[in-house]
């Protein structure tokens, strides 16, 4: 019977069973699993044994949480679960019991709490799924069993939620999945109760160890700038090594995406087409060459993967501290690294091909104001599309995107900028882009030829303040494109194209933006950066800046000189704003004052006042009482964007009122100070009137001064808004701006009377200011022009509620978080934190 069920096999060990959980609960605590790159599974698991299951992306032996290895599995249901495995599947070990906690509050008549999916993480997936129950609930299985509890071929094929076996489990219950079910589709119900514990065992690894990829490891220093030859010639020892071996499949590579000899590496094995690599996530936001996988910090991510791994190849200078302690954490392991020593010296040089050496190896930009020179950006055409390009044009008429490659399926005339040189067994890309290099620079020598008529076009563009975008088949990887663009700017320095350079504030052909802060903060909130970032790209929010009437993103951004080390401790916003755009590595700078002392190239100072009047736009952040900022935004007008940085003012009543008092909420709303901007924050989905009329009784009791602010969603926020508005209260209302969903119709289609939203309306596509995470960004700014914050809670709140409540806290400003009924204590620690996430529900 491939679905086979044990009623009542483990209630006479419920008791052990439970005081097992409680312990692996302190010791691993219990956290919401990572689905895909943002989400969040519902529900709360924890794990023991040789793996836990972390994320979607699989398993890992360190728990990032408390970067140690998992909990050892405890002897009760260690026996419990191992007798059933070897019964089914001979020579099964139980290496992983995953502990999922259900919680009535869950429930969801439209969706199971786990949605339906398949246990695909596990490299051995013939040995049998092992489920023990504890309390009450449904499991689902996708499609319909029959009477020997079998799944027919075409229902394992597909998944039918309207065609599904409902199983009701109670406690003690053994469930185990085999044989051909081993891999149906299945899901969590409801919880029938307050609770449902479920654990699931099972075998991860394949039962021959021969049957399981060789796995390497590979580490080197970050300021690598290409691979030595004798880092190549180790790379292809370790693609090359399973030929030596019984193995029967490819080996595994495993890196992380620091910069240098790591991401060297994996641009190399990506030229190579080395089929499985997996990168190991320490920096987000960047593109990524192979599938990725998350585990927590840089240590944990670093023991993760020598955990993991057979051999492990680190390239060294020998006294590079990072590289030296992954050696001696592999070596505690019990396994001897590959060890590769390389001259600590630059390693960019190369072989000579016989060309002459240009004067410097890559061409300076232009030193002139940052007004005068277009932003040049190199994309790959998969990003960008055709529009303008033909079999008979390599760039748009008006040179604001120019193709540079060979031509090819997508009709495209073949560029006078592509590369000749190809990338083969003995030319690596580094190589054949240095080759482009030094035949660029003959070319700009003579002074005439298709090749410099280009280049001279696109500089000419440049040079006129108008931004031009490079075409390329490479980025993210190394692109000759970079070549074309410094060439570029090295005729504008040289002065071989026409220009105009004016003041760097009388210019129409850039938007200029001052930006301007409190000189006490010592840090940028999350919330300044993302303003800071929704400004330049010019998609988010209300704010949309215009020039001459047009969308204009890139500005030329205004700041005032504080000098100093820039990568050195930063007071003050404008010195934390240089951190950032240098971060960034944001070019287009002018600095009215002191430049810092390793200011980047394009970076100009001026001794022209900071003056507002002058610029298209002011960007302010602003405590309302700093009385310099304020007179710049009073000068700028109608120009100044404030974003407002309110410090936290909680007043909360004496005494404080007892929970079963029928005046309750409004005792706290007397109490909050005048003239107070207050966020009210819960959830959309309350049910029954509690919610209600505990809110509008708090802001009933609120000075008239005050001001409410809100979220604007359903639930909660709409509460709030209306009983402001009934009083006369004010009102700032922060709505978040979600990616819209197509409309579909019942076939998959779009349908053809589908229009997008755009806020304002007459955005574009290109800068629709709609995002993913629009929630939390959302939250962030309500939180942040608010003095304090009162969170209404439903016992088991919602993500949207659980960031709000996360994040006011971290500023201080969580002044209370009302509920209907007082918290009972759970026996499972419930302490891993908040995350300001919000849920998937593998759907």
């Amino acid at each position: 019977m491939p679905i086979q069920i044990v009623r009542g096999y483990a209630e006479s060990q419920k008791d052990a069973v439970m005081a097992e959980i409680e312990s692996i609960a302190q010791k691993a605590p219990p956290y919401n699993a990572r689905a895909g790159k943002f989400g969040r599974i519902k529900c709360k698991m924890t794990n023991c044994g040789k793996y836990g299951w972390l994320s979607t992306e699989g398993y890992t032996k360190i728990n990032p949480a408390t970067g140690r290895r998992w909990p050892p599995i405890p002897p009760t249901i260690a026996q419990l679960m191992l007798k059933v495995g070897q019964q089914f599947y001979p020579g099964f070990r139980l290496e992983t019991v995953l502990i999922n906690f259900y919680e009535n509050s869950m429930n969801n008549p439209e969706k199971p709490i786990l949605g339906f999916h398949q246990d695909t993480s596990e490299r051995n997936k013939k040995a049998p799924i092992i489920s023990l129950t504890f309390g009450q609930g449904t499991f689902l299985v996708g499609g319909k069993v029959d009477a020997a509890g079998k799944l027919t071929a075409a229902e394992l094929k597909k998944l039918d939620r309207t065609l599904t076996t409902n199983i009701v489990l109670g406690d003690g219950d053994l469930l185990v999945m085999h044989g051909d079910e081993r891999l149906c589709f299945h899901a969590a119900g409801e919880v029938i109760g307050d609770r449902r514990i479920n654990l699931t065992g099972r075998m991860v690894d394949p039962i021959s160890a021969a049957d399981k990829p060789l796995i390497f490891s590979m580490i080197g220093m970050e300021q690598n700038q290409s691979l030595l030859p004798v880092e190549q010639a180790e790379i292809e020892k370790v693609m090359a090594f399973r030929q030596t071996t019984d193995r029967k499949e490819v080996s595994e590579i495993l890196l992380t995406d620091r910069p240098g000899f790591d991401t060297l590496a994996a641009t190399y094995l990506k030229s190579r087409k080395y089929p499985s690599v997996f990168l190991y996530e320490i920096l987000e936001n960047t593109k990524k060459l192979y599938p990725t996988r998350h585990v927590g910090n840089e240590e944990n991510t670093v023991n993760e993967m020598l955990e993991e791994s057979d051999y492990f190849l680190a390239s060294t200078n020998g006294s590079d501290k990072f590289i030296q302690r992954a050696i001696e954490y592999f070596r505690s392991t019990g396994k001897e690294p590959w060890i590769v020593t390389i001259p600590d010296v630059d390693n960019d040089a190369g072989e000579s091909d016989g060309l002459p050496e240009p004067p410097t190896q890559v061409p300076p930009e232009p030193e002139r104001p940052a007004k005068s020179v277009g932003l040049c950006v190199i994309t790959n055409i998969s990003d960008s599309g055709t529009r303008g390009l033909s079999s008979t044009a390599w760039h748009t008429p008006d040179l604001t995107r120019v193709y540079i490659g060979r031509g090819g399926r997508q009709g495209i005339m073949r560029s006078p900028l592509h590369n000749p040189y190809v990338i083969n067994e003995e030319n690596s890309r580094e190589k054949v882009i240095d080759s482009f290099r030094r035949e660029s620079w003959r070319k700009l020598q003579i002074g005439s030829g298709e090749f410099y008529n280009a280049i001279e076009k696109i500089a000419t563009k440049l040079a006129s303040g108008k931004s031009v975008e490079l075409i390329c088949h490479c980025k993210p990887l190394a692109c000759h494109g970079e070549v074309v663009k410094n060439a570029a700017l090295w005729m504008i320095k040289e002065g071989k194209v026409p220009s105009t350079p004016d003041e760097p504030t009388n210019s129409d052909n850039r938007l200029h933006l001052g930006m301007i802060g409190l000189n006490w903060i010592e840090g940028l909130a999350p919330r300044s950066e993302l303003e800071i970032e929704s400004l330049i790209d010019n998609k988010h929010r209300e704010w949309y800046l215009k020039l001459k009437g047009k969308p204009a993103k890139n500005p030329v951004i205004h700041v005032r000189g504080v000098g100093g080390v820039i990568a050195g401790p930063q007071v003050g916003f404008d010195g934390q704003i240089q951190r950032y755009l240098y971060r960034e590595k944001y070019r287009d700078v002018i600095v009215h004052g002191k430049l810092p002392d390793e200011a980047p190239d394009g970076w100009v100072e001026t001794d022209l006042p900071f003056d507002p009047t002058k610029f298209n736009y002011l960007f302010a952040q602003w405590d309302e009482v700093d009385p310099e900022i304020g007179a710049l935004i009073a000068a700028a007008g109608t120009k100044a964007l404030v974003a407002y940085y309110r410090l936290p003012n909680v007043g909360l009543p004496n005494p404080i009122p007892k929970f079963d008092d029928p005046q309750r909420y409004a005792k706290y709303g007397a109490a909050v100070p005048a003239g107070t901007h207050v966020a009210v924050v819960g959830s959309r989905e309350f049910k029954g009137n509690w919610a209600r009329s505990a809110i509008e009784q708090f802001v009933n009791a609120l000075p008239a001064s005050c001001t409410l602010v809100s979220g604007g969603a359903k639930g909660a926020d709409t509460f709030a808004e209306r009983a402001a508005n009934a009083r006369g209260l004010k009102t700032l209302i922060h709505n978040a701006r979600w990616v819209q969903k197509k409309t579909r119709l019942p076939d998959g289609t779009i349908a053809p009377g589908f229009k997008p939203r755009y806020f304002p309306p007459d955005r574009t596509v290109e800068f629709s200011n709609e995002r993913a995470n629009a929630g939390p960004e959302r939250n962030k700014v309500l939180i942040d022009e608010s003095h304090s914050v009162y969170a209404f809670s439903n016992g088991e709140d919602s993500p949207g509620t659980q960031d709000a409540i996360s994040y006011s806290s971290l500023k201080d400003k969580l002044a209370q978080v009302f509920e209907k009924e007082p918290k009972k204590p759970s026996p499972i620690s419930d302490d891993y934190g908040s995350l300001d996430i919000f849920y998937y529900d593998f759907e």
